[in-house]
């Protein structure tokens, strides 16, 4: 009778791992915790290249829509589409502040950019600020190679003067991208006029011309271009938008409103031209 008692105590308290246990009892419990993923979830700068998202375990409780999240987000070459741009980064998080993000568009390689995240909508990225307030060449290079894919996924431009903290100074003027500049800056064309759909500073948006080249002219932005020599400018006639000039000549940039002469300000450490695109 004892014998029989200690045995029965014996398979009783035995390992669970030695006892049968119903089918039910080994399925996976749901992974909600580490596996789903909601809406909410910030997966700005996580990086998926090589996951394997084709196979998902018996068990996993992995929606369609998170799995989506994924999907949406992984170009072929394993970039993620959140961070090509500062619009695409802007477009995940509203709320993000002017500042220095890393872009990673799905051609031309990671690279840190300024965005600006708040005129006119936000989500700029500056290609162009200069590095001088007294250019003399035709040759000035943007800071981010057309080569880039975010040049051909681009379709606006706003130019601005900003001071050494990139905040604008003056008025801004936004405009599609000329398919021009997305070959080479404005800078080393001839003088060139092209008629473009402009708005300045958030007014109501004007048909006006749009100048730019290294070409000479006499002294306002409406005044036509001098192909015997160089000076360079880019304004927008009849608007107060950015007037940069004097680019291709050994005096001073000027960096004024194209409502106003060549040189009316010459440009400075606080106030420089640049460009940005979304």
């Amino acid at each position: 009778m004892w014998r029989g008692a200690i045995l029965l105590l014996a398979a009783c308290s035995s390992s669970p791992t030695t006892m049968m246990q119903h089918p039910r009892d080994l399925m996976f419990a749901p992974l909600d915790e580490d596996m789903a993923v909601t809406p909410e979830a910030d997966l700005a700068g996580a990086d998926f290249a090589g996951a394997d998202l084709t196979t998902v375990a018996p068990g996993a409780d992995l929606s369609v829509e998170d799995l989506s999240v994924f999907a949406d987000m992984v170009t072929p070459n394993g970039d993620l589409l959140g961070t090509s741009s500062c619009k695409t980064i802007h477009a995940g998080n509203p709320a993000l502040p002017d500042g220095t993000y890393t872009i990673t568009p799905a051609v031309g390689g990671s690279r840190s950019v300024y965005c600006d995240m708040t005129t006119d909508g936000g989500g700029w990225t500056l290609v162009f600020t200069a590095n001088t307030s007294n250019y003399s060449s035709d040759t000035i290079p943007y800071d981010v190679a057309t080569t880039s894919s975010l040049w051909s996924d681009s379709t606006e431009t706003l130019i601005a003067h900003r001071n050494a903290s990139q905040v604008i100074v003056g008025d801004w003027a936004r405009f599609a991208l000329p398919a021009d500049w997305k070959t080479q800056p404005p800078f080393q064309y001839d003088g060139t006029d092209v008629s473009v759909s402009v708005v300045v500073s958030g007014a109501a948006a004007v048909t006006r011309t749009l100048r730019y080249g290294r070409h000479d002219f006499a002294a306002q932005c409406v005044d036509p271009w001098l192909a015997a020599s160089n000076w360079g400018r880019v304004c927008i006639e009849n608007t107060t938008a950015p007037f940069y000039d004097g680019f291709d000549t050994l005096s001073d940039d000027g960096c004024q409103n194209s409502t106003q002469g060549y040189g009316t300000t010459a440009c400075a450490v606080n106030l420089l031209f640049t460009i940005a695109i979304r």
